[in-house]
């Protein structure tokens, strides 16, 4: 039997940490994979790349978040590591709409660079935003 160990601490990538999550578990990759309906290269990539390097569009945080349901660990999860990946998986939505309600979709258009539809589809979860929209955000709750 192969051990598995990792440190979880504000350097670890949320990767490593649904296969901790995994593997505490028992839960093998093609078990996983089949109850979700993802493929199994899909789960083996994503446990093992960095945040930063992982492509972010509607269809991937799909399925971090089918993944994160599935093993019951949304609580569980450190996001210091990269608070732009807490902010697509669990606040994007949320907090567009706040702002849409705060300042208008036509000034967060002009804030942001993008076309209100944009900003409607951010909100739906249908468009990822950015990592620089998201910096974007983040100056807008801090000014604003």
């Amino acid at each position: 039997m192969t051990s598995f160990n990792v440190y979880l601490d504000e350097n670890t990538n949320i990767g490593n940490q649904l296969k901790y999550y995994r593997k505490i578990n028992g839960i093998r990759v093609s078990a996983m994979a089949k109850e979700i309906k993802i493929g199994t290269n899909t789960i083996a990539r994503l446990e093992n790349i960095k945040n930063r390097e992982y492509g972010f569009n509607h269809r991937s945080v799909q399925i971090i978040n089918k993944i994160i349901d599935y093993l019951d660990v949304r609580d569980k999860l450190n996001y210091d590591n990269d608070e732009y990946f807490d902010f697509v998986l669990n606040k994007q939505s949320n907090v567009i709409r706040y702002l849409v309600d705060k300042y208008g979709k036509d000034e967060l258009s002009v804030e942001f660079d993008v076309v209100p539809d944009t900003i409607s589809r951010w909100i739906d979860g249908n468009i990822i935003i950015s990592r620089d929209n998201f910096y974007k955000v983040k100056k807008v709750l801090d000014i604003k």
